[in-house]
């Protein structure tokens, strides 16, 4: 996760994102409610708090002003993926290509 975390955070930051990164869901929350991002991407299988819950609690600081890209592994049919789909704004299942991932993000 961290790989991806970093790899993901040079890619935005190389296309000209201000990028805040976290490798938790507690931590993700801190972040969020400091930098106010109009935008988040996070991972349903986050260590402590997931995904699923982040995107609970962000919804409830932000509204629907931020924007919610959540991407796993997993597939469709597992019930915390299924639960996200109703409070994210786009869905990228991994491994996704790059191009995916600039059709969801807000520009700049």
């Amino acid at each position: 996760m961290v790989e991806l975390t970093e790899s993901l955070t040079d890619l935005l930051e190389c296309n000209g994102y201000t990028v805040k990164s976290a490798l938790d869901g507690a931590a993700a929350l801190a972040v969020a409610r400091d930098f106010r991002p109009h935008c988040v991407l996070l991972d349903i299988q986050m260590p402590g708090m997931n995904g699923l819950e982040l995107t609970r609690q962000l919804r409830m600081v932000s509204g629907d002003d931020i924007v919610l890209i959540a991407m796993t592994g997993q597939e469709p049919r597992s019930a915390d993926v299924r639960d996200a789909f109703e409070l994210v704004d786009h869905y990228l299942h991994k491994p996704f290509d790059i191009e995916k991932l600039e059709k969801v993000l807000p520009p700049l």
